[in-house]
């Protein structure tokens, strides 16, 4: 057997085991996202938690999850179940592009402006 058709065929049965395993744990994960970022949402909403900037920075960040994680594993559970692609035009692809590492990137600066705030909380300068 040839060398390229060996590694073809690995590379498709490894391709099919990603389809099978993430048709399980993307929608497992979805779901415990969505609860979790709801219950996020919910706690750092009440009056006694909503006088803490950190806790604006905490619920700015589970919307941001919320977003990326409605479309970032989303489309790729699609994908795989039903080959359906949202990225087939050029806008449809900057778009879903755009909100994905604009979402991933505030996620990130949230945590980043948290950090900050506790660090001059607590420090005495």
């Amino acid at each position: 057997m040839n060398t390229s058709t060996q590694s073809s065929t690995i590379t498709n049965n490894l391709n099919d085991e990603i389809r099978k395993i993430s048709s399980y744990i993307l929608p497992i994960a979805m779901i415990f996202t969505f609860i979790g970022n709801i219950i996020n949402i919910c706690v750092l909403s009440r009056h006694d938690l909503r006088l803490s900037p950190c806790s604006h920075y905490f619920i700015a960040l589970a919307f941001a999850n919320l977003i990326y994680m409605s479309i970032s594993p989303m489309s790729i559970y699609i994908y795989y179940q039903f080959c359906i692609i949202f990225a087939n035009s050029p806008y449809t692809c900057r778009i879903i592009n755009t909100i994905i590492y604009s979402s991933s990137l505030f996620v990130i600066l949230m945590l980043v402006c948290a950090s900050l705030d506790r660090f001059f909380a607590s420090s005495s300068l």
